[in-house]
Order: structure tokens, then C-alpha cells, then sequence
């Protein structure tokens, strides 16, 4: 029969709920109580009264502690106490040692150790009762000298009773740091036989590496200051367990001690690891992501910014954190709306939208931003979580894909145009000719017929510049040596350009020759050469240049008509006013100019725009107000 079956239970406990719950477990493995107290006045005043077999006590009490009460109890009506508490430092331990309690209980504890800790009670009031009775019959021929060693052996089985119920690790040490006594849990898992650790240091049963500390440790607590730290302690078969130490200065029976607690955190650590991993994936990610992350508080103000920032506006992402504005800041005017609502706004949807920067470079780059906001599990707004991708390439992409799609639409409608008009105007030069033949004495009618003829002529030209922007037009294909033809032109450009612009050849020696119209392309160097003019002042230069190049599938892949392989380049560029975004898109069209009609019919690009493509070739412009102009054609060599 175990010594606790059937005892009569006092159970003490301020919280009804829990006392309720106590008594159910008790009641279930077969326990009797007797009543429920819920003040340590209340359990003094019903141990009197009810005489339990043992009193189970929760340490917290509103009118007294716990061991207060346990030592009144010991005081007035002596019955065994079994302790509940949270806590299990050295310090409560050798307070509830020193008031006679029979056994203390880390919470939570379960009904097992709960009858297994009244049963140590139960036994150990047995033996202190008995040798209570031992004393009383030998009092008178006992010294003093032998009831303190049997007390001192009495307090030795109440703190090895202690001892017994925490499953931390707990060494017992000397103020040297030496090894005094230690609990069945040290053994049990580290695997050194009691009597091995006794009289070693403390710094035994730590890696080398950590012997200092932990001595350094005991030496804080030795001085009354905060002692605790990481360290491990290594089993006898060399298993390295981690442990969050704790050291109290107390004394042991007289003689100054040190407590030292470990507790096992190997799920913390484990935890913690597992934690960091996962944090160093996700900074690997994010800081070799090629699109610019970043975190933003509730307030807008910037949490984390990946480096993908500096590369796309030229900002480091320091001044992003210094400056929560700064985005804002260098955002195009018109696009600040979209920007502005992201910051502080918790009540938006995930959502994505396209706005414009100016880099520090003074470059206008299109971004393409995916806005999340993120929310505690409560769902309050925590702030937003953003992914920022530079478009820029992507929209002149597509720019170029609408100029083309437009460009050939106007060249089919050109072309038909031209088709009509060419069969209307071969009629009309027809009969011109045939009334000019029949017309010999009449000279007045003569002159008037000369004119249509003149005409007719001049229509005709424009019938094939309009035939060649349509790729339509009957080319002279010959094999043209680019820097030859330059050098040939020098004089009319000088002309065209007049005394005050510099003219600048940079041919590429090397270049190789094209399959090209000649005349049609001089007619082309000759147009731009005059709208460079008119956008040029004194001092201004006026360049022409040419180099081999070599065109891959990706260069020419949003061109269908242009296959990959050897070109020359020749690029024609000035330092002038530039054009407008509308004005650039609207530069090969047929009729298009900016100059006056009297001076350029606006074919003469369109022409050249045409053969170009007609021929296999790529004819692209660059230019912004106030930064120049760029036309870069790239003839297929011959």
C-alpha cells in the first residue's frame, strides 16, 4: 500500500477554479480532501481543526506566502506540507527546507507528481516524527553536540528531498567553485556516477572553452552581483547539452554556498537556429534579388531597403533610410499621387501600379511597384512590404513596337496612295506631252503646257519618295563605301550648316561597304544635316560617324523584317535642341516637319526611313529637348 492511499488532504489554493481542479485530480487517484482553504490564515485555522494527514499548498497566497504559512502550520498543529510553486530558485528552496516543508512542486505538476510528492511528505513526517520520539527518550542522555547532528541530518534529507523534485540541473558548490552535492537529474543525463563530480570544479563538467566563464559566473554571484549566462555542459560520453545557468549566493547549513540551476534549452536553441536560418535564406534572397525590396512602418518610414536601389535610382540605401521622403522626392511630379497613398494607408488592397523617377544620373527610368500591406495576427497594420522592378527597357520595348506598328501602317496607306496618284499623274503627264507635240505656234499655251509638265515631275518625285518610305520603291542597289560617300558630301554639309557649327568626321577606317541606294541616302544625309542646322546654334557640333558592328537575335528580335549578322553603323548626331517626345515619334512620318514648307517637304526622312527597312536595315532616333539628336542606321554589309 503506498503511503499516500487514503490519506486526508488539506488543499490550499487562492484561485477557486484551481483549487476545484486540484481537489478533482486528488479525488481521482483515490486521495481524500478534506476541505479547501484560499488564505494561509484559512489553513492554519483548518489545520488546527481538521487535522489532515498533509496540507498541499500553493506557494502564492494573498494574506502570506506559502512557507509562511507552512512554518505557522509546523508552529501550532504540525502535519506535513507539500509546496506548489512557479519558481524553484535556490533561495525559495532553502526557505521551504528551513520552515520543514516535506516536499516542493514546480508547476504545473500533474496528479502522479502530486501523489508522489505527499507520499516523500508523508515518509519523511514518518521519520521526523519518529525520531522526534527518539529525541524526547534520549533527551536527558543525548548531548547537544548529537541532537544538532541529528537535526543537521534531518535539514540534509529535507533539501535532498528538495533536490529530488527539480528537473533542472543543480550543483551545489563551495564559494572555491568545488562540487558539494548535486541532484539525480546531473547523473541521470549527464552519466557521472555520484561520487565522480564531488570535490571537482564546476569548470568540469564544461567545455574548456567555457571554464572561465562559468568560474567567472560563480564569482558574480559570490559578489552579490547578477550571475547567469549561456554555457553547456558536456555528458561523460562527450554529448554537448546547452544550458541557461543561474547562481545565487545562499549558505549550507552555516557554511557559505553557491546554487548554481541549468536548464536545458536545447528546443530553444534549436529554435533559434532554425530562426536564423530562415532569416539568412530570406536577407540571401532579398539582397541578391535583382528588383529593389524594401519595408516600410506604418508611418512610411523605411524598415529595410535592398541594395537593387542604388542600381536602379542611383541612391544608396542609407539615404532611403535616412530620408522616408525621398522616393516622393525624386518621383516625376505628375506620377506623386501614386506614391503618396502608400504611406500610412492600411485599409489598401495588395495592389501594383507604373510611375517615373529621376535617377541620380538625371535619367527618367519607368518603375513597376507591387505594394502589400502587412498585418499582425490581431490585423493591425503593420506597415507595407513593396517590390520595385525597373521597366525602363520594357516601355521603350514597347514604344518602339507602337512606332513600328504606326510606321507601317502609314507605309501601307503611303503606298496606296502613291499607287493611285502614280496612275493619275502618268495620265496627266501623257497628255501633257501629246498637246506639247501638237502645240508649235501657239507660245503662250505652250508656256502654260511646260508648267503642268514641270509639275507633273516634280509630283512624280514626291510619288517616289512616298513609294519609298512604303518599301516599295525601285532601288539602285550598289556597293557603297559609307566614308567615301561622307568625305564626298564634306562641302555641302559645310554649306547646309554654315561657318559657326563644327562639322565632325569619325569613320571607322575599317568600315565595311553597304548594298545602298546612293542617292537616296544622300538625300537623307542632306535632310538631316538642314534640321540639324535649324536646331543648332554657334558653337554646336554637327557629327557624322561610322564603325562595324555585329547585330545578335536579341538585338534585332523586335524587328521581323531584320535578321542578325555583320552591319555598319552610321551615326548622325548633333548637339542642337532636341525634340519633344512628340515630335521624335512623329519624324518618319511622310509630310512630318518642323521646318518651314517652303524649305522641306517632310518626305525626305520618310524616304530614307523606307529604304533603310527596305533593305534589311534599322534606322532608330534618340533625342530630348535641350540634349541633341541621334539617328543610328544600321545598313546590313554588303
Amino acid at each position: 500500500m503506498k503511503a499516500s492511499e487514503n490519506a486526508r488532504v488539506l488543499v490550499v489554493e487562492d484561485e477557486p477554479m484551481v483549487g476545484e481542479m486540484i481537489q478533482a485530480m486528488l479525488e481521482h487517484a483515490g486521495l481524500r480532501v478534506v476541505s479547501r482553504a484560499e488564505t494561509g490564515r484559512q489553513a492554519i485555522e483548518m489545520t488546527a481543526d481538521l487535522r489532515p494527514d498533509v496540507v498541499l499548498m500553493d506557494i502564492g497566497l494573498p494574506d502570506m506566502d506559502g512557507i509562511e504559512a507552512a512554518q505557522q502550520i509546523g508552529e501550532h498543529s504540525p502535519v506535513p506540507v507539500v509546496i506548489l510553486s512557479a519558481y524553484d530558485t535556490p533561495a525559495l528552496l532553502e526557505r521551504a527546507a528551513q520552515a520543514g516543508v516535506g516536499a516542493y512542486l514546480v508547476k504545473p505538476a500533474d496528479v502522479r507528481e502530486m501523489e508522489r510528492a505527499i507520499a516523500v511528505a508523508l515518509a519523511r513526517w514518518g521519520d521526523m516524527v519518529a525520531l522526534r520520539a527518539l529525541n524526547k527518550e534520549l533527551e536527558a542522555e543525548v548531548a547537544e553536540r548529537k541532537r544538532a547532528e541529528r537535526a543537521l541530518e534531518i535539514s540534509r534529507r529535507s533539501l535532498q528531498s528538495l533536490f529530488d523534485t527539480i528537473d533542472d540541473f543543480l550543483f551545489l558548490l563551495d564559494t572555491e567553485g568545488r562540487i558539494i552535492h548535486t541532484n539525480p537529474v546531473v547523473h541521470q543525463r549527464l552519466g557521472y556516477p555520484p561520487e565522480a563530480l564531488e570535490g571537482q570544479s564546476i569548470a568540469a563538467v564544461h567545455p574548456p572553452e567555457e571554464g572561465e566563464q562559468a568560474l567567472a559566473i560563480l564569482a558574480d554571484a559570490a559578489a552579490g552581483r547578477p550571475a547567469h549566462g549561456r554555457l553547456h555542459l558536456v555528458a561523460q560520453e562527450g554529448e554537448r547539452i546547452p544550458i541557461e545557468t543561474h547562481v545565487t549566493a545562499g549558505s549550507w547549513f552555516g557554511q557559505d554556498a553557491l546554487y548554481s540551476v541549468c536548464r536545458d534549452i536545447t528546443e530553444q536553441v534549436r529554435a533559434e537556429q532554425d530562426l536564423k536560418a530562415s532569416e539568412e535564406r530570406f536577407r540571401t534572397a532579398v539582397e541578391y534579388s535583382h528588383d529593389w525590396e524594401d519595408w516600410l512602418a506604418a508611418d512610411g518610414s523605411y524598415i529595410y531597403v535592398s541594395p537593387a536601389c542604388q542600381r536602379i535610382t542611383g541612391y544608396a540605401r542609407e539615404e532611403f533610410l535616412a530620408n522616408p521622403h525621398l522616393l516622393v522626392d525624386i518621383t516625376v511630379l505628375e506620377d506623386r499621387g501614386l506614391v503618396l497613398p502608400t504611406a500610412g494607408d492600411g485599409e489598401m488592397l495588395p495592389h501594383e501600379y507604373q510611375f517615373r523617377i529621376i535617377s541620380r544620373n538625371g535619367e527618367t527610368r519607368w518603375i513597376e511597384r507591387v505594394c502589400q500591406p502587412v498585418h499582425r495576427e490581431d490585423g493591425a497594420f503593420l506597415g507595407w512590404r513593396t517590390s520595385n522592378r525597373d521597366v525602363t527597357d520594357r516601355k521603350r520595348l514597347e514604344e518602339r513596337l507602337r512606332e513600328a506598328r504606326k510606321m507601317e501602317a502609314v507605309g501601307q496607306l503611303a503606298g496606296g496612295l502613291a499607287h493611285d496618284l502614280n496612275n493619275l499623274l502618268t495620265v496627266i503627264n501623257g497628255y501633257a506631252d501629246f498637246a506639247l507635240e501638237e502645240t508649235v505656234d501657239n507660245e503662250a499655251l505652250r508656256d502654260d503646257l511646260e508648267e503642268i509638265r514641270k509639275a507633273g515631275e516634280r509630283a512624280g518625285e514626291v510619288i517616289a519618295q512616298l513609294l519609298a518610305y512604303s518599301r516599295q520603291q525601285l532601288l539602285r542597289l550598289t556597293a557603297v563605301d559609307l566614308n567615301d560617300l561622307i568625305q564626298a558630301m564634306y562641302e555641302e554639309f559645310s554649306g547646309i550648316l554654315g561657318e559657326n557649327v563644327e562639322l565632325r568626321l569619325e569613320l571607322a577606317p575599317d568600315a565595311n561597304a553597304v548594298r545602298i541606294d546612293a542617292h537616296r541616302l544622300r538625300q537623307g544625309l542632306e535632310e538631316m544635316a538642314a534640321n540639324a542646322s535649324a536646331a543648332m546654334g554657334p558653337g554646336d557640333t554637327f557629327t557624322l560617324e561610322t564603325r562595324n558592328v555585329f547585330l545578335t537575335e536579341a538585338d534585332v528580335a523586335e524587328h521581323r523584317d531584320v535578321s542578325a549578322g555583320d552591319f555598319v553603323l552610321l551615326r548622325v548626331s548633333d548637339t542642337g535642341s532636341g525634340m519633344d517626345a512628340d515630335t521624335r515619334s512623329r519624324v518618319f512620318e511622310p509630310f512630318f516637319t518642323t521646318r518651314d514648307r517652303a524649305e522641306s517637304d517632310g518626305l525626305g526622312l520618310s524616304a530614307v526611313y523606307g529604304m533603310v527597312r527596305q533593305v534589311g536595315g534599322l534606322i532608330e532616333v534618340q533625342s530630348e529637348p535641350q540634349r541633341g539628336t541621334t539617328f543610328e542606321i544600321f545598313l546590313p554589309k554588303a
